[in-house]
């Protein structure tokens, strides 16, 4: 995390047991986006969007551990793939957020491109 007086401070990041962060994206108010996902061969792929408010991020002390809120698990309807990347972007005067997946050349994953729109606070 930088901080507005520019100096970088080091801190951990706890994801839910059985998942693992797979990539970050920063939000337009100084947030951040964590997907993290999850596998096991009974019950498949997992994943989750977490969010890292500015508020929290501006707060967190050297070496702090962070977790925060749960905004999308993936179960149905939606598709659970190996979802490796996040983005966010503006479009039409809102925030939305992208996630991809990668086949991998597997039979069994599909390569996926799902766009969400991040509700207004």
């Amino acid at each position: 995390s930088k901080p507005s007086s520019g100096r970088w401070r080091p801190f951990a990041y706890r994801p839910e047991d059985g998942f693992e962060p797979a990539d970050a994206a920063p939000l337009p108010d100084g947030g951040a986006l964590v997907l993290e996902r999850s596998f096991s061969i009974f019950a498949g792929f997992g994943g989750r969007l977490v969010r890292l408010s500015a508020a929290q991020l501006r707060a967190a002390p050297d070496g702090g551990v962070l977790e925060g809120e749960v905004i999308l698990r993936f179960a149905a309807p939606l598709p659970r793939d190996n979802f490796e990347g996040v983005t966010v972007f503006r479009a039409g005067g809102r925030t939305l957020i992208g996630l991809v997946s990668d086949d991998n050349e597997n039979m069994l994953q599909r390569t996926l491109l799902l766009v969400f729109a991040l509700p207004e606070d």
